[in-house]
């Protein structure tokens, strides 16, 4: 009988990836599939808390040529959320245009009529109050060994800086934002996000704006920030 050292058996390691780009609010899920087919190593995880786009998200991630790479959560995202994962859901108000549903409530009438176009009372009227899950952006990166975002789309109606700071420390991890917020001096969304207050924020946590792209007949703004630790070139993803 041997009597020499036992041979270790390998542990296979979890893959870590640092190729991901986000999509939080991402609607139907098209934006998200196309960046997934235009570039074949990119893990693409896109979030948005309504059954219906979620559902055709994942039809879109059956594409045989994106199978495995695109990576849809029926979830809204923010730092509300607790950090050791206990399931924690709330109140997600439904408007009868679905891009236009948020976690916050919808303003006052007044408001809501200085809305240019879309005509405010055909986009901000809530028809509906769900319950939704919501999870933090740190420990989502955590849980699935995340280690770097190359870009993070947001678009959550109002609540740009509360998923912002669902990264907490991992935004340092993140190479690009392209983030829409109101420009407006009125609130559609009770406490929604301010520009001035966005700005202000990811400069603190060493990011600069490279680009600005104006929405919504200047109603809002799309806001392209890099993270002043990477000296790379930006991906210039299509929002």
């Amino acid at each position: 009988m041997s009597t020499g050292p036992k041979k270790i058996k390998k542990v296979e390691q979890p893959q870590t990836l640092d190729f991901v780009l986000f999509d939080i609010g991402c609607g139907n899920g098209y934006r998200a599939s196309q960046w997934a087919l235009n570039d074949k190593k990119a893990h693409v995880f896109c979030f948005d808390p309504l059954e219906d786009c979620i559902k055709q998200a994942l039809q879109k991630s059956k594409d045989k040529y994106i199978i495995g790479r695109m990576h849809p959560f029926q979830v809204a995202v923010s730092a509300n959320a607790t950090p050791n994962g206990t399931e924690c859901v709330v109140p997600f108000y439904c408007a009868n245009d679905v891009s236009s549903c948020s976690l916050l409530r919808f303003g006052g009438g007044g408001a809501i009529s200085k809305w240019k176009y879309p005509p405010g009372k055909t986009y901000f009227k809530t028809v509906a109050t769900i319950q939704v899950p919501i999870i933090r952006m740190d420990k989502f990166m955590a849980d699935r060994r995340i280690s770097r975002v190359l870009f993070a789309r947001i678009e959550t109606q109002g609540t740009a800086l509360d998923a912002i700071k669902s990264f907490g420390k991992r935004i340092r991890d993140v190479m690009e934002f392209a983030i829409k917020v109101h420009t407006i001096d009125y609130e559609i969304y009770e406490g929604q996000t301010r520009k001035a207050d966005l700005i202000e924020y990811m400069n603190t946590h060493g990011f600069s704006i490279y680009g600005l792209k104006p929405y919504s007949r200047e109603q809002e703004e799309i806001i392209y920030f890099v993270n002043r630790a990477f000296n790379k070139q930006s991906l210039h993803l299509d929002y």
